[in-house]
């Protein structure tokens, strides 16, 4: 039985292998493959954490033997990790073995052939195996590529494998992701393997990205109350306006007087979306919180949304970062189309990590990746995810439409995958007036539900979600989409 007590979110069951990692603790100063404190450092963490929440941990040592297989001297005979930290120079008891947890003596790379790991991972209940290790090329990936084969799903912890060279390191890291398991960030493993639940900010972007696609006008007075209900619900993000010219988005026409009368509070932040500085000038004015400024990835889609290309608009939004800044508001990099353009077809990931990499280096706080016309699936979230991780270790948010039935999937996927914030709009309401068919927004109060069955914290109350997604609604002239204002909290309160 496995001594986790419950399952992680998303039904994984999971036990912690950390593949000859322990002679960072009986030999000091051993010149190990790994070569890196910071990667035993990241293992070490994850040791932690798993001990704290139950998860059973397994280790592995190389067999020495009179025959010749001598781990010691192979390892010896690999110099360090070059592109991480220095080489060890004291042991690391952080990553010894504990009393109770299992000890696998191997004579090959894979910690599965010629072992008992297979059947102890089967009689200890699990499905899932979390890897830390020595050689991502060699012991790592020929574990995890044995672990499927017995029925096992692997996932890779980014920052606690290492290799001689970036290249094979960089290469095993892409085919365990492409073939056989997931590669994540040690900060998404952590989150998963908290004894407690975890956390993630919910962006109320109903006020802004809501309204903007709706045809009926929603007075001022009405737009408050809209927010003030939202604000009560225990949001603390709020897109509550875009700065644009009323002529492209006559909704928002009213965004200074919107500003001037919200409810203000510790803790409470406003976020305005702008797309030039004419527009970070009105924001100033209006005494925003944060912006929220917006990338598109594809030229044409950018030259219809912004009348610009797109190293106009990185360019712009280096400008902007940098005023913003100056003024003391935080800055939210937006990159739209992220998933899909509806004029170009498909966006390579190394596409967007570039733009999202210009943006970081422009001073952006955060990152947000826009599914504008909903047509991504966990898949493509889990891929880009590591794809823009690779250039950027900025906060990141991500903003999905339920055009084709995923945008849930995808918000669950991108928790799992690290996500600090995620986007969604009171009811389900709106979607981009600027791309053909991009309806769909995923409904605040169903994804708060969705987060909540997860363990996850949104600090949301789903009865006043519900309540002001009624409000809007009637405002609007029709109920909206979203489903937990019909179906009910469940279990019933």
């Amino acid at each position: 039985m496995n001594p986790f007590d419950g399952t992680l979110p998303f039904g994984r069951r999971p036990a912690l292998i950390l593949i000859d990692l322990m002679r960072a603790y009986f030999e000091p100063g051993a010149d190990l493959y790994l070569g890196s404190r910071d990667c035993l450092e990241s293992a070490a963490r994850l040791l932690s954490a798993a001990r704290a929440a139950g998860v059973p941990v397994i280790h592995t040592r190389v067999a020495f033997s009179a025959g010749g297989l001598d781990g010691g001297l192979f390892y010896r005979k690999v110099p360090p990790l070059r592109h991480l930290a220095g080489p060890l120079g004291e042991p690391m008891p952080e990553v010894a073995p504990a009393e109770g947890e299992v000890v696998i003596v191997k004579q090959y790379a894979s910690a599965f052939f010629g072992t008992t790991l297979a059947s102890t991972l089967t009689a200890l209940g699990v499905d899932t195996l979390l890897i830390a290790g020595v050689s991502t090329s060699g012991c790592v990936r020929a574990s995890a590529v044995d672990a499927v084969q017995h029925g096992f799903t692997p996932v890779v912890v980014r920052q606690a494998v290492g290799d001689r060279d970036p290249g094979p390191h960089e290469a095993s890291l892409f085919d365990v992701q492409a073939k056989y398991g997931e590669v994540l960030d040690e900060e998404a493993v952590l989150r998963r393997l908290s004894p407690h639940a975890s956390e993630v900010d919910l962006v109320e972007v109903g006020p802004r990205d809501g309204l903007q696609n709706e045809s009926v006008l929603v007075g001022t007075d009405d737009k408050v109350a809209y927010i003030a209900a939202l604000a009560g619900a225990g949001l603390t993000r709020i897109e509550a306006v875009s700065f644009v010219h009323p002529r492209l988005v006559p909704q928002m026409a009213d965004a200074e007087q919107v500003m001037a009368r919200v409810p203000r509070r510790d803790g409470l932040s406003y976020i305005g979306l702008i797309v030039n500085e004419r527009g970070l000038e009105r924001a100033l004015d209006s005494g925003v919180d944060e912006v929220n400024v917006t990338v598109v990835a594809t030229e044409t889609f950018s030259r219809r949304n912004q009348r610009m290309s797109v190293s106009a608009a990185l360019g712009s939004f280096a400008a902007v970062s940098a005023r913003a800044h100056a003024a003391g508001l935080r800055v939210t990099a937006t990159v739209g189309a992220a998933f899909g353009c509806p004029f170009e077809g498909e966006v390579p990931p190394d596409h967007v990590a570039a733009i999202v990499r210009r943006c970081a280096e422009a001073g952006a706080d955060e990152i947000a990746l826009a599914d504008t016309i909903g047509v991504g699936v966990p898949a493509d979230v889990r891929h880009l995810t590591g794809t823009v991780r690779a250039v950027t270790d900025l906060p990141l948010r991500f903003h999905f439409h339920n055009t084709r039935n995923t945008g849930y999937a995808n918000a669950l996927a991108a928790v799992e995958a690290g996500a600090s914030a995620l986007d969604a709009s009171s009811g389900g309401i709106g979607g981009c007036p600027f791309a053909p068919a991009a309806t769909g927004n995923i409904a605040t109060e169903d994804l708060a539900y969705a987060l909540r069955r997860s363990r996850i914290r949104t600090g949301a109350d789903l009865r006043r979600l519900t309540e002001a997604a009624a409000f809007i609604g009637e405002r609007l002239g029709s109920p909206v989409p979203a489903l937990l204002g019909r179906a009910g909290d469940f279990p019933p309160p």
